[in-house]
């Protein structure tokens, strides 16, 4: 009997898979693309300005069937991360949420994985929303963190198969800045999640292998008094949550959110 090695065909945006000839049984293995984090407040001394929330992960699939039971060619459908939300430079406003990521990831008909929603906006002394993780895939994936409603700290994005954003710093009514929060990691994979801004500084974008299966989060970007705040860091190819953006102060921009990351399929054959 001779061995064959399994044919495998990897998407990173969306195409066409041709079953191979001899096929016994073929593994789809999608993640659904993250959301993008929401912008922080830019609000007068004395409110609470609020960070942004951090976008939740994309969704995870992974199931196999006998070839059999597929056709011969099968689209594939790849979704793109949700852009995170703009800075403020309008004095006294509220960010805005971050984008959902830009539909599922699919092969054909057959199976899906979904989008992650964008985190909310923060505001006067109203937090920034925590942006969900996608449901129904066959792993755990997490959200991302919501914002302090004082002006406080960011959180920490929830980590699963594939991690949310961390939410971003904001600003007290003492007035004091404060960081964002990290993104969430991942289980054992050699990925390191998004770092947590500090000092006004820019939430850090998860590093990862180029051949990574598994997405963190970005994290959150960190609030300030007498300068633009940090913006959030990028959730990581596929489905990482973006960080949210810091918040800031009448006269100075708000921190924007970070992007979440794109969807991946990747269709394992067997002979």
């Amino acid at each position: 009997m001779t061995y064959r090695s399994p044919d495998i065909q990897v998407f990173a945006s969306t195409g066409t898979w041709t079953k191979p000839d001899g096929a016994v049984a073929v593994e789809a293995f999608l993640v659904g693309p993250g959301g993008g984090g929401g912008a922080g407040a830019r609000e007068p001394s004395g409110t609470a300005s609020c960070g942004g929330g951090g976008g939740g992960a994309g969704g995870v699939t992974r199931v196999m069937v006998a070839a059999s039971s597929l056709t011969s060619t099968v689209a594939v459908t790849v979704g793109t991360g949700g852009a995170g939300a703009a800075a403020q430079t309008t004095d006294g406003t509220a960010g805005a949420a971050g984008s959902n990521g830009s539909g599922a990831t699919t092969f054909g008909g057959y199976f899906s994985a979904g989008r992650g929603v964008g985190g909310g906006g923060g505001g006067a002394a109203v937090a920034g929303s925590a942006g969900s993780a996608s449901t129904g895939g066959t792993s755990a994936t997490g959200a991302g963190a919501a914002s302090s409603a004082t002006g406080a700290a960011g959180s920490n994005g929830s980590s699963g198969a594939i991690s949310g954003g961390g939410s971003g710093g904001g600003v007290t009514t003492a007035p004091a800045a404060n960081s964002g929060g990290a993104g969430g990691s991942v289980g054992t994979q050699v990925i390191t999640a998004g770092t947590a801004g500090t000092a006004g500084g820019n939430g850090g974008s998860p590093t990862a292998p180029a051949n990574a299966r598994f997405g963190a989060g970005g994290g959150g970007g960190a609030g300030a008094t007498a300068a633009a705040a940090g913006t959030g860091g990028t959730g990581s190819t596929p489905g990482g949550g973006g960080g949210g953006g810091g918040a800031s102060l009448n006269t100075y921009a708000s921190g924007a959110g970070g992007a979440g990351g794109d969807g991946l399929a990747v269709i394992t054959t067997y002979f």
